[in-house]
């Protein structure tokens, strides 16, 4: 009888720990990743740019890094603020 609560009890444990090591795996491997393009983007900026290079300029109003050639522009006090959408530019107060 306590050896099969004692096997039941190593096989929940063994679960738990097999997929919190997957989450974290998980959730490493897509911060990495995008923590990694953002540097090599902000870099590239500095230092004469690749060509397949992308600069990313973030949002004012919600906060999301858009691509310069994607962004919707917009002139504010002679400086060029970048918006990811129509609504972030329209909700925009100087």
């Amino acid at each position: 009888m306590f050896a099969l609560l004692d096997r039941l009890f190593l096989i929940l444990i063994a679960i738990s720990v097999i997929r919190s090591v997957i989450r974290f795996i998980r959730g490493f491997g897509s911060r990495t990743r995008m923590q990694t393009r953002l540097r090599m983007n902000y870099s590239a900026a500095g230092s004469g740019a690749s060509p397949g290079a992308t600069m990313l300029r973030q949002d004012p109003v919600c906060g999301t890094y858009v691509a310069i050639d994607a962004s919707l522009k917009r002139i504010v006090n002679g400086q060029v603020v970048h918006f990811c959408s129509a609504e972030c530019r329209d909700k925009f107060r100087v």
